[in-house]
C-alpha cells in the first residue's frame, strides 16, 4: 500500500496541468511516477527536465534512450522502471517483448547496431 495517493491528473493546478501533459506526450498519459512526484511540483519539474535534457536533441533515438532506460533500471534493480519502459518499447517503439526481456537480463548478444 503506498504512504502517498497519487496526484489526480485533473487537479487545478496551472503548473501541475502543464508537467502532466509534457510527461503524458511523452508516455502517452500522466504516468504513476509523475503523479507521486507531483506532491511536490519543483521535483517533477526537476525531473522534467532531466528527462528532457536525455531525450532532446541528444544523439539518441527515442528507442536507444527507452533501451538505455530499461538496461539501467535492471542494473538498479528497479522493477517498477523495467516495467514501465519495458511497456513503452513494446507498445510505443514495436520492440518484442523477448528481446526486452533479454537485455533486462543483461543480455545484449541479440542486438545490432
Amino acid at each position: 500500500m503506498a504512504l502517498l495517493e497519487y496526484v489526480s491528473p485533473d487537479v487545478d493546478d496551472d503548473r501541475l496541468q502543464e508537467l502532466f501533459a509534457e510527461d503524458a506526450a511523452v508516455y502517452g498519459r500522466p504516468s504513476l511516477f509523475a503523479r507521486m512526484l507531483a506532491h511536490d511540483p519543483d521535483v517533477l519539474a526537476a525531473r522534467q527536465a532531466y528527462v528532457g535534457s536525455l531525450t532532446e536533441g541528444g544523439t539518441l533515438s527515442e528507442t536507444e534512450a527507452e533501451l538505455a532506460y530499461v538496461a539501467v533500471a535492471a542494473a538498479n534493480d528497479c522493477s517498477y522502471c523495467v516495467a514501465s519502459h519495458t511497456e513503452r518499447l513494446v507498445e510505443h517503439v514495436g520492440i518484442e517483448p523477448e528481446t526486452v526481456e533479454s537485455i533486462a537480463a543483461g543480455d545484449t548478444d541479440s542486438l545490432t547496431d
